[in-house]
C-alpha cells in the first residue's frame, strides 16, 4: 500500500513527544486494545519503507503462545499482565513480538476500539463483503456482534464488530484474513 510520510506520526510512550520517522525502513507494532485498554485484541506489524514508498502489514495471531516471565500465555494477555504488574504493557508486548517473530520493533501505536470506531466513521464507513453470519455477545466486554453476511456498507460500530468477531472455522487465522481484507478495502476506497 502506498505511504505518505506527512501522515505518519508516532509518539514516545514515556514522554508523549512526537517521534520523527526517518527515511530508513521501520517497523511499527499496531495494537488494538479492548475497551479496558488491557487486552491487545488485534496485533499487526506495519513496515514502512519510504524508499519503496510502501507499507507492508503482517498480522500476528492474538492466540499465539509466548513465554512471559517464565510462564506460557496467549500473546494478547502479555500486555495486560505487564500493565497490571508494572505499567509497562507496551514494552512487554514489543519484547514478546520480537521474540516470536524475530522482527525488530522501532515504534508502536495503541488504538482502543472507541478510537477505531470513530476513525472509520470519520472516513465515512467502508463497503465490505461480510463472509458469514456473525452473532456473538460478551456483556463482560460490552461486546455485541450482530452482522448479516454479504456486501454492505459498514459504519464504525459494524466495522468494530467485524474485526472483533472470533467464531470462525479456522479461528484466529480466518479472523486475520478478514482483518487483512478490511485493510485492503479501506486502502482501496479511502487512501
Amino acid at each position: 500500500m502506498p505511504y505518505s510520510s506527512n501522515i505518519i506520526k508516532t509518539f514516545d510512550e514515556d514522554t508523549l513527544e512526537e517521534v520523527e520517522i526517518t527515511k530508513e525502513k521501520c517497523n511499527i507494532l499496531v495494537m488494538g486494545t479492548d475497551k479496558s485498554g488491557m487486552l491487545t485484541d488485534v496485533m499487526m506489524i506495519a513496515q514502512i519503507d519510504p524508499n519503496d514508498d510502501c507499507i507492508t502489514v503482517m498480522s500476528v495471531p492474538r492466540d499465539s503462545r509466548v513465554k512471559y516471565k517464565n510462564k506460557w500465555m496467549k500473546l494478547n494477555s502479555v500486555h495486560a499482565t505487564a500493565q497490571k504488574n508494572n505499567k509497562k504493557g507496551s514494552e512487554a508486548a514489543i519484547i514478546a513480538i520480537k521474540e516470536l517473530t524475530g522482527i525488530p520493533i522501532n515504534h508502536f501505536v495503541k488504538i482502543n476500539f472507541n478510537a477505531f470506531e470513530k476513525s472509520i466513521d470519520e472516513l465515512g464507513g467502508v463497503d465490505f463483503d461480510v463472509p458469514q453470519r456473525m452473532k456473538y455477545k460478551d456483556p463482560y466486554q460490552d461486546l455485541y456482534i450482530d452482522l448479516q453476511p454479504g456486501f454492505q456498507h459498514l459504519d464504525g460500530n459494524k466495522t468494530e464488530q467485524l474485526v472483533r468477531f472470533r467464531q470462525y472455522t479456522n479461528g484466529d487465522i480466518d479472523r486475520i484474513k478478514v482483518q487483512q481484507e478490511l485493510i485492503h478495502a479501506i486502502d482501496d476506497q479511502k487512501l
